[in-house]
């Protein structure tokens, strides 16, 4: 058997096969013609022929993307590509710059979403997810190329995002259909790839992600037109019933954002978060599930606990060519030390978790200074310079700590880009002045949360 193996990995597997196939196939037909062929000599003849095909066969594509391989180069295009591009105008998505990511984000889409109705976003299943041909011949390439040596891949099913979301009023239907780990490697986490063959003449690269995935006419394409996997991003920001914020430490085996604090449940949609929605699922339910999956697996929230989550907002991720990230918050009815160890459970995807504790709020103060205290808290704690520097922490985390902020105080990021769409995340100081809006979704939900005790 061990011969079998090193034959078909060997290089001059696909010659042996044919010289095995030609000459048993001609020293049958030649006895054929002869007329001298017995019963007991055309059997064994007709194995070796037929074996002899199936070995060239088999080997002849592993000993050619061996040596296609082999010649194969993969480079990083500069990341400045990203913060250059814009999205399709349709879209109706501005550009924001924070610590090196680019997001597309919108306050009529985050605004829409937070007060959706039961009709909107029904969920609709289209066909599972191909890889695109200009992609699938480099697979293995790309997915070796995006992957760190300490990391253990399984090829998870994973729920890809086909609609757009264009603010209000909500689309009543969004496609969803079901795509995979390896594919989103392969085609989002590869967009700023290129693949150069060492003997080409011609010094055009022979897979560019970004020409090929993510740009037209100039900009980041549409979800509904682009050849991406798009699978589904989640991630929330808990709270304790005894007034502490969970944030996670990430493990090393996390290909991105490792060692960074990152939200308190963060990664993406399983296509089991579909099926377990319920019956009709609207996109929101969807959505609201898979992020409470991710929180109990990282914070270490027993199942017996209830969580309550609310939507907070929506982004587009541009460095992995427009990929769906959604944001919520969430309210877990118990205490920090009714949670479990997590660093047993998520073996290397979790460090440790942080807990930050602001003491809750008394229910001897009206909402507007509830409010008030839990924004000066999130400015002068979570997001100060020193805290951001010294924890390491990720830019989405940052981004999802300032939109919360900002929904207190009725405003929104868009409002604070500065110059070519950076983020000013300093200028949120201004709003530890500035009045609260205890009338939208996300203060009510605070509010309610915050007095639960």
């Amino acid at each position: 058997m061990e011969y079998l193996v090193w034959g078909l990995s060997s290089p001059w597997a696909p010659l042996i096969g044919a010289v095995i196939f030609s000459v048993s196939t001609y020293d049958l037909l030649r006895l054929i013609i002869r007329g001298s062929l017995s019963d007991s000599e055309f059997i064994p003849r007709l194995v070796v022929s037929i074996t002899g095909f199936y070995f060239g066969y088999r080997a002849y594509p592993d000993s050619y993307r061996k040596r296609l391989a082999a010649r194969l180069v993969v480079k990083e295009r500069d990341r400045q590509l990203v913060h250059q591009t814009e999205y399709d105008p349709d879209l109706k998505l501005n550009k924001l710059c924070l610590d090196g990511d680019v997001y597309g984000i919108s306050s009529e889409v985050d605004v829409a979403l937070r007060s959706a109705a039961e009709t909107d976003l029904i969920v609709e299943i289209g066909a599972p997810f191909q890889l695109p041909r200009s992609v699938h011949q480099y697979r293995v390439l790309l997915l070796k190329a995006n992957t760190n040596a300490s990391e253990v891949l399984f090829n998870g099913k994973k729920v890809r995002l086909e609609s757009d979301l264009l603010g209000a009023p909500l689309p009543t239907q969004v496609r969803l259909s079901r795509t995979s780990f390896f594919a989103s490697r392969c085609t989002n986490n590869s967009v700023l790839k290129i693949i150069e063959d060492t003997r080409s003449k011609t010094s055009t690269p022979v897979f560019d992600g970004w020409k090929s995935l993510v740009e037209s006419g100039g900009h980041i394409r549409s979800l509904e037109s682009n050849d991406m996997s798009n699978e589904i991003g989640v991630s929330t920001l808990a709270f304790t019933s005894d007034g502490d914020l969970l944030l996670i430490k990430q493990g090393p085996q996390n290909h991105r954002n490792s060692g960074n604090l990152v939200p308190s449940g963060s990664g993406s949609l399983d296509w089991k978060d579909v099926i377990r929605a319920g019956p009709s699922p609207t996109l929101i339910d969807v959505v609201v599930h898979g992020s409470e999956r991710e929180l109990r697996e990282e914070c270490g929230v027993p199942d017996h606990v209830v969580v309550q989550s609310h939507i907070l907002g929506f982004f587009r991720d541009s460095a992995r060519g427009g990929k769906p990230e959604f944001l919520s918050i969430s309210k877990i009815e118990c205490t920090v030390r009714e949670l479990r160890d997590v660093r047993s459970t998520e073996g290397g995807y979790t460090s440790h978790r942080e807990d930050l504790h602001f003491g809750g709020l008394s229910t001897a103060i009206d909402d507007d200074a509830a409010l008030r205290k839990l924004r000066t808290f999130l400015i002068d704690h979570v997001l100060d310079a020193e805290f951001v520097q010294n924890n390491q922490t990720s830019p989405q985390l940052s981004y999802q700590l300032s939109l919360l902020i900002c929904s207190i105080s009725g405003r929104h990021p868009v409002e604070f880009r500065g110059a070519d769409g950076v983020f000013e995340v300093n200028a949120l100081q201004d709003l530890k002045s500035a009045n609260v809006d205890v009338t939208n979704p996300i203060s009510q939900f605070l509010l309610q949360h915050l007095r639960s005790r």
